[in-house]
């Protein structure tokens, strides 16, 4: 006596080969840009307004931590959105220009 497999008894799509998905794209790390945009974000601002903008200054305008602040400016810091969004507006430059698109 032959038995015949049952209905559904594989998994959907088990006899498929699997599609690849594309390789995502390779980042460079904006560390190094970003501290160096900083630096000079800074240094611009205080050319034109004559007041030089202090760490503390520049972190509380942005709404991040000294610390992190600190790690930026060495080209270490992984930051997010949200903070770059604030460093652009309290440097008054445009996130795009900040981190070197």
């Amino acid at each position: 006596m032959q038995r015949t497999p049952k209905r559904g008894g594989q998994r959907p799509g088990a006899g498929r080969p699997k599609k690849k998905r594309p390789a995502a794209p390779i980042q460079e790390p904006i560390g190094p840009v970003l501290a160096a945009r900083l630096a000079q974000a800074r240094k611009e601002r205080e050319a034109a307004t004559g007041e030089v903008m202090s760490l503390r200054d520049l972190a509380a305008a942005s709404g991040i931590s000294v610390p992190t602040l600190r790690q930026a400016l060495a080209g270490k810091a992984d930051l997010r959105a949200s903070a770059l969004r604030g460093l652009a507006a309290a440097l008054r430059v445009r996130l795009g220009w900040l981190v070197g698109e």
